[in-house]
């Protein structure tokens, strides 16, 4: 019986035992990094989902209402409205805003004049 033939024989199956033991150790350290990195970016695709339409803004004596409309995307989110002139800016937000939910949110006025610019930005509700 040559002896140097079953060493080989040997060798190869500890090799493979070796890659294999490797490969078990290595999934096990990196499936809990994989599987947080999967949830961020669920959450981050919602957000970019979440539709929002300026449907009108009028100033009034107190403030101003801004009309935002939702498309779709996430169940809930917070909605913020910003209005701002030249000089300064006030927000505004509503909450718990559903899909295909239309929504007017209120500023408060702080001497606002001449050309508005009207924001709305929608965050994720937890």
């Amino acid at each position: 019986m040559n002896k140097k033939g079953i060493s080989a024989v040997v060798t190869t199956v500890l090799i493979i035992l070796l890659s294999i033991i490797a490969v078990i150790i290595l999934w096990a350290a990196l499936r809990p990094t994989l599987s947080n990195t999967a949830g961020k970016t669920n959450t981050a695709i919602s957000c970019t989902e979440v539709g929002l339409n300026i449907d009108s803004c009028t100033v009034t004596d107190t403030g101003v209402n801004v009309v935002v409309s939702r498309q779709g995307g996430a169940d809930n989110v917070s909605v913020t409205v910003s209005v701002s002139d030249a000089d300064s800016s006030v927000q505004g937000t509503a909450t718990e805003v559903g899909p295909l939910d239309t929504r007017t949110i209120t500023t408060t006025k702080t001497d606002l004049s001449g050309a508005l610019t009207v924001q709305a930005a929608a965050t994720l509700a937890d």
